[in-house]
């Protein structure tokens, strides 16, 4: 049994390098489509990032955040969630061309994982209000230096 995982683990054909070049296209697609839309989702559908209504009593420790924190944390995933979504979908629809190379190949999940991971690189630098939010709540805000 365990030799059957590690020649699967070490078999190099056709369908495997098909498939790592899907992964970087759809990586590279996820990073590009955020990259485009992010500026537009930060500003016109999050919540604007303001420290104040984070920390009670203008108080900047750890342990005294407001609960408007989580709920502004909680709008943004929802956000966040719906729009990851829909892109997968219209990243369901981009034909790979490596599938050319071998009519056997056929597109999984991997590759929405990798169009995923591809968005998160962009997403979570360039949504600056989520980050922000993220940082108070892990007590890595530059107010707590």
């Amino acid at each position: 049994m365990k030799t059957k995982e590690i020649d699967s683990l070490l078999r190099f054909d056709m369908i495997r390098l098909i498939k790592i070049l899907d992964m970087i296209q759809s990586t590279f697609i996820g990073l590009l489509i955020s990259s485009l839309l992010s500026g537009f989702i930060n500003k016109y559908l999050m919540i604007e990032f303001k420290e104040r209504y984070y920390f009670k009593d203008d108080s900047y420790f750890v342990g005294n955040k407001s609960p408007l924190l989580y709920i502004h944390l909680f709008l943004d995933i929802v956000v966040i969630v719906i729009i990851t979504y829909y892109l997968e979908k219209i990243a369901k629809i981009i034909p790979t061309p490596f599938s050319l190379l071998d009519s056997n190949y056929i597109q999984d999940e991997d590759t929405i994982l990798a169009f995923t991971i591809g968005m998160n690189f962009v997403l979570r630098k360039e949504l600056t209000n989520f980050s922000k939010r993220l940082d108070v709540l892990l007590g890595t805000h530059e107010l707590y230096k």
